[in-house]
Protein backbone atom coordinates (compact mmCIF):
# COMPACT_ATOMS: atom_id res chain seq x y z
CA UNK A 1 0.00 0.00 0.00
CA UNK A 2 1.31 3.20 -1.17
CA UNK A 3 1.32 6.70 1.33
CA UNK A 4 -1.11 9.22 0.45
CA UNK A 5 1.22 12.88 1.72
CA UNK A 6 -1.63 16.29 1.45
CA UNK A 7 -0.26 19.58 2.54
CA UNK A 8 -4.28 20.36 2.45
CA UNK A 9 -7.57 19.55 1.81
CA UNK A 10 -10.37 21.50 1.43
CA UNK A 11 -13.78 20.60 1.05
CA UNK A 12 -15.88 23.51 -0.55
CA UNK A 13 -19.30 23.50 -2.02
CA UNK A 14 -21.15 26.71 -4.23
CA UNK A 15 -22.03 29.04 -0.78
CA UNK A 16 -25.23 30.15 -2.62
CA UNK A 17 -26.61 26.90 -2.16
CA UNK A 18 -28.03 25.79 1.61
CA UNK A 19 -28.36 21.95 1.37
CA UNK A 20 -24.75 21.94 0.38
CA UNK A 21 -22.63 21.40 3.66
CA UNK A 22 -18.87 21.44 2.96
CA UNK A 23 -18.47 17.91 4.81
CA UNK A 24 -15.30 15.73 5.16
CA UNK A 25 -15.05 12.04 6.53
CA UNK A 26 -12.54 9.36 6.76
CA UNK A 27 -13.76 5.66 7.26
CA UNK A 28 -13.09 2.46 6.94
CA UNK A 29 -13.52 -0.34 4.86
CA UNK A 30 -16.87 -1.42 6.36
CA UNK A 31 -18.02 2.68 5.71
CA UNK A 32 -18.20 3.07 9.41
CA UNK A 33 -17.32 6.88 10.24
CA UNK A 34 -14.35 6.91 12.03
CA UNK A 35 -13.78 11.05 11.28
CA UNK A 36 -16.11 13.32 10.58
CA UNK A 37 -16.22 17.13 10.09
CA UNK A 38 -20.02 18.26 9.24
CA UNK A 39 -19.52 21.18 7.97
CA UNK A 40 -22.12 23.35 9.96
CA UNK A 41 -20.51 22.93 13.51
CA UNK A 42 -16.92 23.49 14.67
CA UNK A 43 -15.08 20.72 16.26
CA UNK A 44 -14.60 17.38 15.82
CA UNK A 45 -17.02 14.36 15.61
CA UNK A 46 -15.44 11.54 16.08
CA UNK A 47 -16.43 7.57 16.76
CA UNK A 48 -13.18 7.35 19.06
CA UNK A 49 -10.07 8.56 19.49
CA UNK A 50 -7.19 7.33 21.31
CA UNK A 51 -3.44 8.43 21.44
CA UNK A 52 -0.69 6.52 21.36
CA UNK A 53 -0.76 3.36 23.80
CA UNK A 54 -4.37 3.57 24.41
CA UNK A 55 -3.89 6.23 27.39
CA UNK A 56 -6.24 8.39 26.24
CA UNK A 57 -9.68 7.54 24.54
CA UNK A 58 -13.13 9.12 23.79
CA UNK A 59 -16.14 6.52 23.12
CA UNK A 60 -19.73 7.26 21.50
CA UNK A 61 -21.05 7.98 24.47
CA UNK A 62 -18.55 10.85 25.19
CA UNK A 63 -16.59 9.42 27.90
CA UNK A 64 -13.23 10.41 28.33
CA UNK A 65 -10.61 7.97 30.20
CA UNK A 66 -7.52 8.95 31.25
CA UNK A 67 -5.18 6.46 32.08
CA UNK A 68 -2.38 8.94 33.53
CA UNK A 69 -2.04 11.87 35.07
CA UNK A 70 -5.00 14.83 34.41
CA UNK A 71 -3.72 17.89 35.98
CA UNK A 72 -6.20 20.61 36.57
CA UNK A 73 -7.08 24.02 38.11
CA UNK A 74 -10.75 22.96 38.21
CA UNK A 75 -13.46 21.01 37.14
CA UNK A 76 -15.99 22.97 35.65
CA UNK A 77 -20.38 21.71 35.40
CA UNK A 78 -22.49 22.65 32.18
CA UNK A 79 -24.10 25.41 33.45
CA UNK A 80 -21.07 26.43 36.19
CA UNK A 81 -19.85 25.58 39.20
CA UNK A 82 -17.29 23.43 40.37
CA UNK A 83 -17.14 19.51 40.84
CA UNK A 84 -17.54 18.78 44.50
CA UNK A 85 -19.87 15.25 45.35
CA UNK A 86 -21.16 12.53 43.16
CA UNK A 87 -18.91 9.05 42.69
CA UNK A 88 -14.96 9.01 41.73
CA UNK A 89 -12.96 5.67 40.97
CA UNK A 90 -9.15 6.19 41.02
CA UNK A 91 -6.93 3.72 40.86
CA UNK A 92 -3.85 6.24 41.04
CA UNK A 93 -2.85 8.58 43.62
CA UNK A 94 -5.35 11.88 44.03
CA UNK A 95 -3.69 14.90 44.89
CA UNK A 96 -5.69 17.91 45.60
CA UNK A 97 -6.14 20.96 48.03
CA UNK A 98 -9.84 20.05 48.89
CA UNK A 99 -12.21 17.72 48.18
CA UNK A 100 -15.75 18.09 49.07
CA UNK A 101 -17.60 14.55 49.20
CA UNK A 102 -21.58 14.22 50.46
CA UNK A 103 -21.11 11.24 49.19
CA UNK A 104 -19.18 7.67 50.38
CA UNK A 105 -15.84 7.71 50.00
CA UNK A 106 -14.32 3.80 49.07
CA UNK A 107 -10.54 3.69 50.00
CA UNK A 108 -9.11 0.29 49.35
CA UNK A 109 -5.45 1.62 50.54
CA UNK A 110 -4.47 4.13 52.85
CA UNK A 111 -5.90 6.98 54.10
CA UNK A 112 -3.34 9.75 54.69
CA UNK A 113 -4.79 12.52 56.18
CA UNK A 114 -3.77 15.48 57.94
CA UNK A 115 -7.52 16.71 59.57
CA UNK A 116 -10.51 15.12 59.24
CA UNK A 117 -13.91 16.35 60.90
CA UNK A 118 -15.99 13.00 61.49
CA UNK A 119 -15.16 8.93 60.45
CA UNK A 120 -17.88 6.79 59.95
CA UNK A 121 -15.58 3.51 60.03
CA UNK A 122 -17.06 -0.46 59.26
CA UNK A 123 -13.66 -1.79 59.56
CA UNK A 124 -10.59 -0.85 61.55
CA UNK A 125 -9.17 1.96 62.58
CA UNK A 126 -5.83 2.09 63.10
CA UNK A 127 -4.33 5.26 64.44
CA UNK A 128 -0.29 5.55 64.60
CA UNK A 129 -0.70 8.66 67.24
CA UNK A 130 -3.47 9.88 69.53
CA UNK A 131 -6.91 9.99 68.70
CA UNK A 132 -8.36 13.38 69.82
CA UNK A 133 -11.87 13.37 70.35
CA UNK A 134 -13.99 16.77 71.13
CA UNK A 135 -17.67 14.90 70.72
CA UNK A 136 -18.93 11.44 71.70
CA UNK A 137 -16.69 8.83 71.52
CA UNK A 138 -19.27 5.60 70.69
CA UNK A 139 -17.42 1.86 70.65
CA UNK A 140 -20.16 -0.96 69.93
CA UNK A 141 -16.92 -3.18 69.75
CA UNK A 142 -13.14 -3.71 71.02
CA UNK A 143 -11.20 -1.16 70.59
CA UNK A 144 -7.04 -1.06 71.43
CA UNK A 145 -5.90 2.64 72.40
CA UNK A 146 -2.62 3.45 73.03
CA UNK A 147 -3.87 7.04 74.23
CA UNK A 148 -7.06 8.65 74.50
CA UNK A 149 -8.05 12.02 75.12
CA UNK A 150 -11.54 13.09 75.49
CA UNK A 151 -12.28 16.52 75.49
CA UNK A 152 -15.07 19.04 76.10
CA UNK A 153 -16.96 19.46 79.32
CA UNK A 154 -20.02 17.11 78.20
CA UNK A 155 -17.92 14.84 76.31
CA UNK A 156 -18.79 11.43 76.67
CA UNK A 157 -17.07 8.36 75.87
CA UNK A 158 -19.84 5.26 75.82
CA UNK A 159 -18.28 1.58 75.12
CA UNK A 160 -21.31 -1.19 75.00
CA UNK A 161 -18.83 -3.74 73.87
CA UNK A 162 -15.63 -4.65 76.40
CA UNK A 163 -12.88 -2.75 77.45
CA UNK A 164 -9.37 -3.40 79.18
CA UNK A 165 -7.65 -1.50 80.57
CA UNK A 166 -3.71 -2.45 81.18
CA UNK A 167 -2.78 0.87 83.18
CA UNK A 168 -4.62 3.11 85.25
CA UNK A 169 -8.13 4.77 84.06
CA UNK A 170 -8.79 8.39 85.43
CA UNK A 171 -11.95 9.76 85.52
CA UNK A 172 -11.97 13.67 86.14
CA UNK A 173 -9.82 16.24 85.39
CA UNK A 174 -6.12 16.75 86.57
CA UNK A 175 -7.60 19.70 88.74
CA UNK A 176 -10.28 17.95 90.12
CA UNK A 177 -10.83 16.67 93.94
CA UNK A 178 -12.84 13.90 93.00
CA UNK A 179 -11.11 12.24 90.41
CA UNK A 180 -11.57 8.39 90.51
CA UNK A 181 -8.85 5.90 89.68
CA UNK A 182 -9.01 2.27 88.33
CA UNK A 183 -6.52 0.37 88.47
CA UNK A 184 -6.27 -1.82 85.29
CA UNK A 185 -3.23 -3.55 85.98
CA UNK A 186 -5.13 -5.52 88.71
CA UNK A 187 -4.67 -9.30 88.66
CA UNK A 188 -7.85 -11.32 87.47
CA UNK A 189 -8.04 -14.64 86.79
CA UNK A 190 -7.07 -16.47 84.04
CA UNK A 191 -9.35 -19.43 83.76
CA UNK A 192 -13.08 -19.71 82.59
CA UNK A 193 -15.08 -20.78 85.96
CA UNK A 194 -16.97 -24.12 85.84
CA UNK A 195 -20.04 -22.11 87.19
CA UNK A 196 -21.09 -18.70 86.46
CA UNK A 197 -24.40 -17.16 87.72
CA UNK A 198 -25.19 -13.56 87.13
CA UNK A 199 -29.04 -13.15 88.21
CA UNK A 200 -28.32 -9.42 87.87
CA UNK A 201 -27.55 -9.53 84.13
CA UNK A 202 -29.98 -12.27 82.90
CA UNK A 203 -33.00 -12.41 85.46
CA UNK A 204 -33.04 -15.92 84.91
CA UNK A 205 -32.00 -19.18 86.83
CA UNK A 206 -29.34 -21.46 85.38
CA UNK A 207 -31.44 -24.55 84.21
CA UNK A 208 -29.11 -26.85 86.76
CA UNK A 209 -30.80 -24.90 89.02
CA UNK A 210 -33.78 -26.71 91.25
CA UNK A 211 -36.09 -23.64 92.79
CA UNK A 212 -38.76 -24.05 94.90
CA UNK A 213 -41.07 -21.86 97.27
CA UNK A 214 -44.50 -23.27 98.27
CA UNK A 215 -46.22 -20.29 98.33
CA UNK A 216 -46.68 -17.16 96.02
CA UNK A 217 -44.35 -14.04 96.54
CA UNK A 218 -43.52 -10.65 95.46
CA UNK A 219 -40.57 -8.67 93.74
CA UNK A 220 -40.20 -5.50 92.15
CA UNK A 221 -40.33 -4.63 88.34
CA UNK A 222 -38.02 -2.12 86.36
CA UNK A 223 -40.27 0.06 86.33
CA UNK A 224 -41.26 0.18 90.10
CA UNK A 225 -44.53 -2.06 90.16
CA UNK A 226 -45.04 -4.64 92.32
CA UNK A 227 -45.02 -7.95 90.65
CA UNK A 228 -46.56 -11.17 92.38
CA UNK A 229 -44.92 -14.46 91.44
CA UNK A 230 -46.88 -18.06 91.01
CA UNK A 231 -45.48 -21.07 93.81
CA UNK A 232 -42.23 -22.54 92.73
CA UNK A 233 -41.38 -19.00 90.42
CA UNK A 234 -37.72 -17.23 91.27
CA UNK A 235 -38.02 -13.42 92.21
CA UNK A 236 -35.51 -11.12 90.42
CA UNK A 237 -35.96 -8.00 92.22
CA UNK A 238 -35.36 -4.65 91.49
CA UNK A 239 -34.55 -0.87 92.92
CA UNK A 240 -37.75 0.26 93.21
CA UNK A 241 -36.30 3.89 92.98
CA UNK A 242 -33.91 3.66 90.14
CA UNK A 243 -34.84 -0.08 88.47
CA UNK A 244 -31.71 -1.04 89.04
CA UNK A 245 -31.68 -4.97 88.84
CA UNK A 246 -30.50 -6.43 92.26
CA UNK A 247 -30.44 -10.16 90.93
CA UNK A 248 -32.17 -13.26 93.30
CA UNK A 249 -34.30 -12.63 96.22
CA UNK A 250 -33.98 -15.50 98.85
CA UNK A 251 -35.98 -15.01 102.17
CA UNK A 252 -36.61 -16.80 105.26
CA UNK A 253 -40.59 -17.66 105.48
CA UNK A 254 -42.77 -14.63 107.19
CA UNK A 255 -46.54 -13.98 108.05
CA UNK A 256 -48.68 -10.73 107.48
CA UNK A 257 -50.50 -10.55 111.02
CA UNK A 258 -52.93 -7.80 109.20
CA UNK A 259 -55.96 -9.92 107.81
CA UNK A 260 -56.65 -7.50 105.39
CA UNK A 261 -53.17 -5.42 103.96
CA UNK A 262 -55.61 -2.79 102.51
CA UNK A 263 -57.50 -0.51 104.61
CA UNK A 264 -61.03 -1.47 104.46
CA UNK A 265 -64.14 -0.34 106.43
CA UNK A 266 -64.53 -4.01 107.46
CA UNK A 267 -61.21 -4.61 109.08
CA UNK A 268 -59.68 -1.42 109.79
CA UNK A 269 -61.06 0.87 112.73
CA UNK A 270 -61.36 4.60 112.69
CA UNK A 271 -60.61 6.59 115.91
CA UNK A 272 -61.19 9.80 117.05
CA UNK A 273 -59.39 11.80 120.11
CA UNK A 274 -60.11 15.44 121.15
CA UNK A 275 -61.33 17.42 118.43
CA UNK A 276 -62.50 15.94 115.39
CA UNK A 277 -64.00 17.34 112.76
CA UNK A 278 -63.37 14.32 109.76
CA UNK A 279 -61.55 11.00 109.75
CA UNK A 280 -62.64 9.65 106.94
CA UNK A 281 -61.15 6.95 104.24
CA UNK A 282 -62.14 6.09 100.77
CA UNK A 283 -61.80 2.33 98.79
CA UNK A 284 -60.70 2.23 95.75
CA UNK A 285 -59.63 5.14 95.26
CA UNK A 286 -56.40 5.27 93.70
CA UNK A 287 -53.40 3.38 91.71
CA UNK A 288 -51.27 1.83 93.77
CA UNK A 289 -47.77 0.62 93.89
CA UNK A 290 -48.69 -2.81 92.18
CA UNK A 291 -50.59 -0.76 89.42
CA UNK A 292 -54.19 -1.58 90.48
CA UNK A 293 -57.00 0.65 91.66
CA UNK A 294 -56.77 -0.54 94.96
CA UNK A 295 -55.23 2.82 97.09
CA UNK A 296 -57.46 3.81 100.00
CA UNK A 297 -57.84 7.23 100.74
CA UNK A 298 -57.51 8.73 103.95
CA UNK A 299 -58.91 12.22 105.43
CA UNK A 300 -58.78 13.80 108.10
CA UNK A 301 -59.60 17.37 109.98
CA UNK A 302 -58.51 17.84 113.56
CA UNK A 303 -57.79 20.16 116.50
CA UNK A 304 -54.39 21.94 117.33
CA UNK A 305 -54.26 20.79 120.84
CA UNK A 306 -51.89 17.72 121.76
CA UNK A 307 -54.53 15.35 122.06
CA UNK A 308 -56.49 16.13 119.66
CA UNK A 309 -55.99 12.62 117.05
CA UNK A 310 -57.43 10.69 114.09
CA UNK A 311 -56.48 7.46 114.13
CA UNK A 312 -56.59 4.54 111.26
CA UNK A 313 -55.85 1.03 113.10
CA UNK A 314 -56.00 -2.71 112.80
CA UNK A 315 -55.72 -5.02 115.34
CA UNK A 316 -53.17 -8.22 115.08
CA UNK A 317 -54.31 -9.68 118.27
CA UNK A 318 -51.59 -10.51 121.04
CA UNK A 319 -47.92 -11.06 119.46
CA UNK A 320 -46.19 -11.94 122.71
CA UNK A 321 -44.55 -9.90 124.64
CA UNK A 322 -40.70 -8.93 124.64
CA UNK A 323 -40.98 -9.72 120.94
CA UNK A 324 -39.39 -8.19 117.81
CA UNK A 325 -41.69 -6.99 115.06
CA UNK A 326 -41.80 -4.84 112.17
CA UNK A 327 -44.66 -2.09 110.91
CA UNK A 328 -44.26 -1.72 106.94
CA UNK A 329 -47.00 0.63 104.88
CA UNK A 330 -46.78 1.97 101.46
CA UNK A 331 -47.82 6.09 101.99
CA UNK A 332 -48.21 8.87 99.28
CA UNK A 333 -49.27 12.37 99.69
CA UNK A 334 -52.73 12.97 98.24
CA UNK A 335 -52.39 17.00 98.57
CA UNK A 336 -49.14 17.30 95.78
CA UNK A 337 -46.92 18.59 99.24
CA UNK A 338 -45.37 16.53 102.35
CA UNK A 339 -47.17 15.75 105.75
CA UNK A 340 -46.51 14.32 108.78
CA UNK A 341 -48.23 11.65 110.16
CA UNK A 342 -47.02 8.33 112.65
CA UNK A 343 -46.68 4.96 112.64
CA UNK A 344 -47.84 3.36 116.15
CA UNK A 345 -47.98 0.62 118.03
CA UNK A 346 -50.01 0.11 121.41
CA UNK A 347 -51.21 -2.50 123.26
CA UNK A 348 -49.90 -2.10 126.67
CA UNK A 349 -47.32 0.11 125.44
CA UNK A 350 -47.59 3.29 123.27
CA UNK A 351 -44.34 4.16 120.79
CA UNK A 352 -44.31 5.56 117.71
CA UNK A 353 -42.36 6.64 114.61
CA UNK A 354 -42.81 10.11 112.59
CA UNK A 355 -42.38 9.73 108.87
CA UNK A 356 -42.37 12.04 106.34
CA UNK A 357 -45.31 11.43 103.25
CA UNK A 358 -44.55 12.80 99.83
CA UNK A 359 -46.36 12.99 96.77
CA UNK A 360 -44.17 9.74 95.69
CA UNK A 361 -45.24 6.22 97.13
CA UNK A 362 -42.54 5.46 99.85
CA UNK A 363 -42.92 2.02 101.89
CA UNK A 364 -42.25 3.59 105.97
CA UNK A 365 -41.08 0.70 108.56
CA UNK A 366 -41.29 0.89 111.98
CA UNK A 367 -39.44 -2.01 114.41
CA UNK A 368 -40.53 -2.26 118.37
CA UNK A 369 -40.92 -4.90 120.85
CA UNK A 370 -44.40 -5.49 122.01
CA UNK A 371 -45.81 -6.18 124.81
CA UNK A 372 -49.69 -7.08 124.09
CA UNK A 373 -49.38 -5.80 120.73
CA UNK A 374 -53.24 -5.70 119.52
CA UNK A 375 -53.80 -2.04 118.36
CA UNK A 376 -50.93 -1.18 115.62
CA UNK A 377 -51.43 1.22 112.59
CA UNK A 378 -51.27 5.06 111.43
CA UNK A 379 -52.37 8.24 113.19
CA UNK A 380 -52.79 11.65 112.58
CA UNK A 381 -52.29 13.82 115.63
CA UNK A 382 -52.54 18.23 116.51
CA UNK A 383 -50.66 19.92 118.97
CA UNK A 384 -47.48 22.41 119.00
CA UNK A 385 -45.28 20.08 118.97
CA UNK A 386 -45.28 19.19 122.95
CA UNK A 387 -47.83 16.15 122.71
CA UNK A 388 -47.75 12.94 122.73
CA UNK A 389 -44.74 12.71 119.56
CA UNK A 390 -42.80 16.27 120.48
CA UNK A 391 -43.69 16.84 116.49
CA UNK A 392 -46.50 18.79 114.99
CA UNK A 393 -48.39 16.51 112.93
CA UNK A 394 -50.52 17.83 110.10
CA UNK A 395 -53.69 18.75 111.45
CA UNK A 396 -55.65 18.36 107.89
CA UNK A 397 -54.59 15.81 106.19
CA UNK A 398 -54.62 13.63 102.75
CA UNK A 399 -53.03 10.89 102.50
CA UNK A 400 -53.44 7.38 100.29
CA UNK A 401 -52.76 4.19 102.15
CA UNK A 402 -52.10 0.64 100.85
CA UNK A 403 -50.18 -2.24 101.50
CA UNK A 404 -49.95 -2.69 105.52
CA UNK A 405 -47.90 -5.55 107.13
CA UNK A 406 -47.54 -6.44 110.59
CA UNK A 407 -44.72 -9.44 110.82
CA UNK A 408 -42.81 -11.06 113.38
CA UNK A 409 -38.96 -10.03 112.90
CA UNK A 410 -36.92 -7.29 113.13
CA UNK A 411 -36.79 -5.94 109.65
CA UNK A 412 -39.55 -6.25 106.94
CA UNK A 413 -39.97 -8.70 103.96
CA UNK A 414 -41.46 -8.21 100.62
CA UNK A 415 -44.85 -7.14 100.32
CA UNK A 416 -47.43 -9.99 101.40
CA UNK A 417 -50.77 -9.44 100.43
CA UNK A 418 -53.96 -10.40 102.83
CA UNK A 419 -57.55 -9.94 102.24
CA UNK A 420 -59.57 -11.14 105.15
CA UNK A 421 -57.00 -13.59 106.76
CA UNK A 422 -53.06 -13.36 107.32
CA UNK A 423 -51.24 -15.24 104.74
CA UNK A 424 -47.51 -16.84 105.82
CA UNK A 425 -45.05 -16.54 102.81
CA UNK A 426 -42.69 -20.02 102.14
CA UNK A 427 -39.01 -19.76 101.82
CA UNK A 428 -36.93 -19.88 98.95
CA UNK A 429 -35.05 -22.54 98.08
CA UNK A 430 -32.44 -22.90 95.36
CA UNK A 431 -29.69 -25.72 94.85
CA UNK A 432 -27.72 -27.39 92.66
CA UNK A 433 -27.53 -31.41 92.94
CA UNK A 434 -26.28 -34.89 91.68
CA UNK A 435 -24.46 -34.84 88.19
CA UNK A 436 -25.16 -31.09 87.77
CA UNK A 437 -23.61 -30.43 91.12
CA UNK A 438 -20.19 -32.80 90.19
CA UNK A 439 -20.43 -31.83 86.67
CA UNK A 440 -18.80 -28.18 87.74
CA UNK A 441 -17.58 -28.76 91.27
CA UNK A 442 -13.58 -30.16 92.15
CA UNK A 443 -13.59 -31.44 95.64
CA UNK A 444 -9.98 -31.40 96.32
CA UNK A 445 -9.72 -27.32 95.60
CA UNK A 446 -11.69 -24.31 93.95
CA UNK A 447 -12.85 -20.30 94.67
CA UNK A 448 -16.02 -19.31 95.11
CA UNK A 449 -16.84 -15.67 94.28
CA UNK A 450 -20.00 -13.63 95.38
CA UNK A 451 -22.13 -10.51 95.51
CA UNK A 452 -25.25 -10.33 97.56
CA UNK A 453 -26.76 -7.40 99.63
CA UNK A 454 -28.67 -7.64 102.55
CA UNK A 455 -32.49 -6.11 102.74
CA UNK A 456 -32.43 -5.25 105.94
CA UNK A 457 -30.09 -7.13 108.36
CA UNK A 458 -30.47 -10.39 110.36
CA UNK A 459 -32.72 -11.17 113.21
CA UNK A 460 -30.87 -11.30 116.50
CA UNK A 461 -29.46 -14.75 117.92
CA UNK A 462 -29.20 -15.82 114.05
CA UNK A 463 -27.17 -16.11 110.91
CA UNK A 464 -27.47 -16.38 107.18
CA UNK A 465 -25.76 -17.99 104.47
CA UNK A 466 -25.20 -16.27 101.09
CA UNK A 467 -24.23 -19.85 99.68
CA UNK A 468 -23.10 -23.52 100.98
CA UNK A 469 -21.82 -26.49 99.53
CA UNK A 470 -22.51 -29.35 101.44
CA UNK A 471 -23.08 -33.43 101.86
CA UNK A 472 -26.11 -33.23 104.11
CA UNK A 473 -23.90 -33.95 107.32
CA UNK A 474 -22.93 -30.31 108.28
CA UNK A 475 -19.30 -30.71 106.40
CA UNK A 476 -19.71 -27.41 104.42
CA UNK A 477 -17.79 -24.89 102.89
CA UNK A 478 -19.61 -21.85 102.88
CA UNK A 479 -19.94 -18.08 103.42
CA UNK A 480 -22.71 -16.59 105.69
CA UNK A 481 -23.57 -13.13 108.02
CA UNK A 482 -23.33 -14.17 111.30
CA UNK A 483 -24.91 -11.87 114.28
CA UNK A 484 -24.17 -14.07 117.50
CA UNK A 485 -25.03 -17.83 117.57
CA UNK A 486 -23.77 -20.85 119.56
CA UNK A 487 -20.57 -21.36 117.28
CA UNK A 488 -19.50 -17.46 117.28
CA UNK A 489 -19.86 -14.53 118.88
CA UNK A 490 -19.04 -11.72 116.96
CA UNK A 491 -22.43 -9.70 115.77
CA UNK A 492 -22.90 -8.97 112.44
CA UNK A 493 -19.50 -10.25 110.27
CA UNK A 494 -19.17 -11.42 106.69
CA UNK A 495 -17.49 -14.74 107.49
CA UNK A 496 -16.06 -17.91 105.09
CA UNK A 497 -15.98 -21.13 106.89
CA UNK A 498 -15.40 -24.70 106.41
CA UNK A 499 -16.53 -27.34 108.89
CA UNK A 500 -15.83 -31.12 109.35
CA UNK A 501 -18.14 -32.51 111.06
CA UNK A 502 -19.45 -29.27 112.73
CA UNK A 503 -16.16 -28.78 113.88
CA UNK A 504 -14.39 -25.54 112.55
CA UNK A 505 -11.48 -25.52 109.85
CA UNK A 506 -11.18 -21.69 109.16
CA UNK A 507 -12.83 -18.75 110.29
CA UNK A 508 -12.01 -16.02 107.82
CA UNK A 509 -14.38 -12.52 108.61
CA UNK A 510 -15.18 -9.35 107.76
CA UNK A 511 -15.58 -7.00 110.82
CA UNK A 512 -18.63 -5.66 110.03
CA UNK A 513 -21.26 -5.56 107.35
CA UNK A 514 -24.24 -3.69 106.06
CA UNK A 515 -27.60 -4.05 105.65
CA UNK A 516 -30.09 -2.26 103.17
CA UNK A 517 -28.51 -1.41 99.20
CA UNK A 518 -24.87 -2.66 100.48
CA UNK A 519 -23.16 -4.69 97.64
CA UNK A 520 -20.77 -7.01 98.92
CA UNK A 521 -18.09 -8.72 97.15
CA UNK A 522 -16.79 -12.13 98.45
CA UNK A 523 -14.12 -14.12 97.54
CA UNK A 524 -13.34 -17.78 99.04
CA UNK A 525 -10.58 -20.31 98.27
CA UNK A 526 -10.20 -23.38 99.38
CA UNK A 527 -8.03 -26.18 99.41
CA UNK A 528 -5.91 -28.20 102.04
CA UNK A 529 -3.80 -26.46 104.07
CA UNK A 530 -4.24 -23.26 101.74
CA UNK A 531 -7.08 -21.31 102.62
CA UNK A 532 -8.07 -17.59 102.03
CA UNK A 533 -10.43 -15.30 101.95
CA UNK A 534 -11.66 -11.16 100.16
CA UNK A 535 -14.08 -9.11 101.31
CA UNK A 536 -14.87 -5.99 99.56
CA UNK A 537 -11.73 -5.55 98.42
CA UNK A 538 -9.72 -6.05 101.63
CA UNK A 539 -6.49 -7.37 102.51
CA UNK A 540 -6.98 -11.39 101.92
CA UNK A 541 -7.22 -13.35 104.97
CA UNK A 542 -5.54 -16.69 104.56
CA UNK A 543 -5.58 -19.99 107.04
CA UNK A 544 -2.53 -22.57 105.70
CA UNK A 545 -4.39 -25.54 107.88
CA UNK A 546 -7.02 -27.81 107.43
CA UNK A 547 -7.84 -30.14 105.64
CA UNK A 548 -10.94 -29.49 102.71
CA UNK A 549 -14.10 -31.40 103.72
CA UNK A 550 -14.62 -33.86 100.79
CA UNK A 551 -17.86 -36.06 99.41
CA UNK A 552 -19.65 -32.45 98.82
CA UNK A 553 -23.08 -33.07 97.17
CA UNK A 554 -25.03 -29.75 97.36
CA UNK A 555 -24.46 -26.08 96.13
CA UNK A 556 -27.18 -23.93 98.53
CA UNK A 557 -27.89 -20.60 97.34
CA UNK A 558 -29.04 -18.17 99.75
CA UNK A 559 -30.34 -20.92 102.77
CA UNK A 560 -28.43 -23.81 104.89
CA UNK A 561 -29.43 -26.92 102.98
CA UNK A 562 -29.07 -29.61 105.86
CA UNK A 563 -31.32 -27.81 108.03
CA UNK A 564 -33.41 -25.78 105.53
CA UNK A 565 -33.18 -22.25 107.45
CA UNK A 566 -30.17 -19.43 107.70
CA UNK A 567 -32.21 -17.51 104.26
CA UNK A 568 -30.19 -14.64 103.30
CA UNK A 569 -32.92 -12.66 103.28
CA UNK A 570 -31.36 -10.56 100.51
CA UNK A 571 -30.66 -10.35 97.34
CA UNK A 572 -27.81 -12.38 95.09
CA UNK A 573 -26.09 -10.54 92.24
CA UNK A 574 -23.60 -12.57 91.04
CA UNK A 575 -22.23 -16.48 92.16
CA UNK A 576 -19.41 -18.03 90.38
CA UNK A 577 -17.61 -21.07 90.54
CA UNK A 578 -13.44 -21.78 89.52
CA UNK A 579 -12.25 -25.38 89.96
CA UNK A 580 -8.84 -24.00 90.93
CA UNK A 581 -8.03 -22.21 93.87
CA UNK A 582 -6.73 -18.86 93.12
CA UNK A 583 -4.25 -16.69 94.03
CA UNK A 584 -4.53 -14.26 96.67
CA UNK A 585 -4.27 -11.26 94.02
CA UNK A 586 -6.55 -12.63 92.10
CA UNK A 587 -9.26 -13.03 95.32
CA UNK A 588 -8.73 -9.21 96.43
CA UNK A 589 -8.90 -8.14 92.72
CA UNK A 590 -12.58 -10.12 91.84
CA UNK A 591 -13.87 -8.17 95.01
CA UNK A 592 -12.65 -4.99 94.07
CA UNK A 593 -15.50 -5.07 91.37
Amino acid sequence: MSTLRVSNIEAKADPSSPSVDEKLKFTNSNGDVLFHLDGKTSGITTVGVNTTSATFSVDNNQNVEFLGIVTATKFSLTGGGEITGGDANFTGIVTAGSISVTGNVSVGGTLTYEDVTSIDSIGIITARGDVHVGAGLSVVGVSTLGNTIVGGATTELVVTGNTRVDGSLIVGSASSTTTTTIDGSQDFPTIRPTLDLNFAATKTLDRRITFTRDSIGTYTDELGIIRTAPNNVPRFDHDPETGESLGLLIEKSRTNRFVSSIPNAGDWSLTNVGTVNTNTITENYATAPDGTTTATRWQWDIGSTSSDRAILRQGTGSLGSSTLVTLSIYLKSNTGSNQLIALHADGGIYSASVVTVTPEWQRFRYTYTSAIGINNGVEAKGGDGSGLHGTQLTEQGDVLVWGAQMEIGGFPTSYIPTSGSTVTRAQDFAKITGTNFTGFYNQTEGTIFSQHSLIDGVDNNNNCYVYQVDNGTNNEVAFRLIDKNTYYSNPSKLTATSLTSGSSITLLQKSSASSGTTLHSTSYAVKTNNFAGAFDGATVQTDDSGTLPSNQTTLSIGYNSPANTAQLNGHIRKLTYYNKRLTNSQLQSLTRQ
